[in-house]
């Protein structure tokens, strides 16, 4: 027997075809990589050689061969509070990506169920008692028509790894943190010993003046003026140490312990530097750097959920199912099975414009995406840029500092022989001594200064070591 398809039937198949037709006409156009990403130059200007043949470590903070800093660096990745926030920050990101995930598949709960009620005849009082007792497991999926579900799947996974290049991020920036605090530390050490020692040659100096003056060669001022240098060389002290301690106190808190609570090694020397890395093209720092790896994926994560709430705005359907017994007798439960199926339509007709707005919402996110990422991948080339400048020009300042230091004490080694031929006063020694220690402290700084643009530069360059980063194990930590 044939079917026959009645007039409303056939109005109803005419607007559904229309609606899927208007629907599959007006597909989401995905964002190009190529488009979006900046155009960079072929090369880094700060670069001084192409020639160069020795490439950025990736591990880049074994280069200062400082065992030290290896461990103190193993340290914080394991123990830093910042790093277990984003170890935590990833899992919350991960679950959601499974909770997204579940809507792609069918949904089934099992259901029991046992009721008792009474009915009175309100004129007799006779009642009639009525049991149920019932056992489904009922079965619900959305089939995906437009993509929506698998958009958001995408999505959500996207956000997953972009979470992972976040933390790769915050695992870059407290290496850095580390090194930097190490060598300052290093610093103020080698800063004390070098005043300390230059508070034993201005007494030196001084018992030297007060034994002319006893002998008559030279005036009280000449003492005044020593005894006023000895006095400006200790008041450095107490300072120094405070910085020392105050940088210890802050790589503790970057070890996640109390301030106080950590022993550092006794290290005085600020290490030599490995030649300057080339620092290959700038497209690779795409590749090397999480932080842009996590803004371009959450740009494409944004451009997927534009799909989503595009397809939002057209058809849905819902297949059910349910299956189980039922009986009003416990033990007849397994005797009366039933079953049902049904399917449904979902055709958004009236929404008051709120899928619409949420689709301009999306590509809002998606737009402020595009541009966080440009911003992000331009700031990355300019750390590169300056790093290179930045090591460049103190270096500079350094050899012109060490050449200053070494006419400094020619000078003094002058201005000392002519005061004690008695040809001048003690002003010319005085003031030359002032320069020699200014520049002998001036010098260590620049020097440490350097050790600082190269651990700027490195972490500019970023790595691939980061994708070697697991999860600390919290529960063995907590047992210990």
């Amino acid at each position: 027997m044939a079917y026959r398809i009645y007039p409303t039937q056939k109005r109803l198949w005419v607007l559904l075809a229309a609606l899927l037709l208007a629907a599959w006409g007006c597909t989401h156009e995905r964002v190009d990589l190529k488009q979006a990403r900046p155009q960079l130059p072929e090369r880094f200007a700060g670069q001084q050689s192409q020639d160069n043949t020795i490439t950025a470590p990736d591990r880049w903070w074994e280069s200062f061969n400082d065992p030290a800093l290896d461990k103190l660096v193993s340290q914080a990745l394991t123990e830093n509070l910042d790093m277990g926030q984003a170890w935590a920050r990833m899992k919350q990101v991960q679950a959601l990506a499974v909770q997204q995930g579940s809507a792609a598949w069918p949904q089934v709960n099992g259901t029991l169920n046992a009721s008792r009620n009474r009915q009175v005849n309100p004129f007799t009082g006779d009642g009639l008692i009525n049991n149920n007792f019932a056992a489904s497991v009922a079965v619900s999926y959305e089939l995906d028509l437009w993509g929506r579900i698998g958009a958001l799947d995408e999505a959500a996974l996207l956000d997953m790894q972009a979470s992972r290049g976040d933390l790769e991020t915050v695992a870059m920036t407290i290496t850095a943190q580390v090194a930097d605090l190490w060598y300052g530390i290093v610093e103020q050490r080698a800063l004390l010993d070098l005043v300390q020692s230059q508070v034993e040659i201005n007494e030196q100096l001084l018992e030297l003046v007060e034994l002319r003056f006893g002998q008559g060669l030279v005036g009280a001022l000449d003492v005044y003026q020593q005894r006023q240098q000895v006095l400006a060389s200790k008041s450095q002290i107490p300072l120094i140490e405070s910085r020392i301690q105050l940088q210890a106190h802050q790589m503790a808190l970057v070890l996640g312990k109390p301030a106080g609570s950590i022993s550092l090694p006794e290290t005085r020397l600020l290490p030599e530097l490995p030649p300057v890395p080339s620092t290959g093209v700038p497209s690779e720092l795409l590749r090397r750097r999480p932080d842009l790896r996590a803004a371009e994926l959450r740009m494409i994560s944004a451009d997927r959920r534009v799909e989503a709430a595009i397809a939002d705005r057209y058809p849905s359907i819902r297949l059910t199912g349910s299956t189980g017994y039922q009986a009003t007798d416990l033990g007849d439960l397994i005797d009366q099975w039933i079953w049902s199926m049904a399917s449904s339509l979902t055709l958004p007709l009236l929404d008051g414009e709120r899928r619409a707005a949420e689709v301009e919402r999306q590509e809002a996110i998606l737009q402020e995406r595009l541009l966080q990422y440009g911003k992000t991948t331009l700031t990355a080339f300019k750390e590169v840029e300056d790093a290179l400048v930045s090591e460049q020009k103190q270096r500079e300042f350094l050899t012109v500092s060490e050449s200053q230091l070494t006419v400094s004490r020619d000078s003094l080694r002058e201005a000392q022989a002519r005061y004690l031929q008695g040809l001048s006063d003690f002003l010319p020694v005085l003031t030359a001594l002032r320069s020699v220690q200014q520049a002998e402290q001036s010098v260590l700084s620049a020097r440490r200064q350097l050790v600082s643009q190269r651990i700027q530069l490195y972490r500019a360059l970023g790595g691939d070591w980061t994708g070697e980063l697991r999860a600390p194990d919290t529960k063995n930590k907590e047992e210990r």
